[in-house]
């Protein structure tokens, strides 16, 4: 009985050059998966790291700006036949006036006999 199992390129086993036939107790020597993929996390986060470090900085404040956006500001799909768009903004938390578009979210029923043509209801 063989079993296939790729042969790492460099000393901790985190990079696999390709498959090969090993027979049972080969396989058995190698630490178990879990344990093996989060070495090669660890590796490659320390590999990476002067690299994130440097655009840490600018990611953090790109998320601090989407979520201050994400607070006063949406995106709606319109799905009416009384509104002549498909794609809204939606400003949140401004109080509506007269002719303004409201945004809703409806759960519930179809209304009954609303297209004339379905007469499921």
């Amino acid at each position: 009985m063989s079993f296939i199992v790729a042969e790492p390129d460099d000393a901790d086993g985190c990079a696999p050059s390709g498959p090969r036939s090993a027979t049972p107790a080969r396989a058995d020597v190698r630490p178990a998966w879990p344990l093996r993929s989060w070495q090669c996390l660890v590796q490659r986060l320390r590999q990476r790291w002067p690299v994130i470090r440097k655009q840490l900085p600018r990611d953090l404040v790109i998320l601090l700006w989407l979520a201050i956006l994400i607070q006063y500001f949406g995106f709606a799909w319109v799905m009416t036949d009384s509104v002549h768009t498909s794609l809204v903004l939606v400003l949140k938390g401004t109080p509506a006036a007269r002719g303004d578009l409201v945004v809703f979210g409806y759960t519930g029923r179809p209304i009954e006999h609303y297209y004339p043509e379905d007469m499921a209801y």
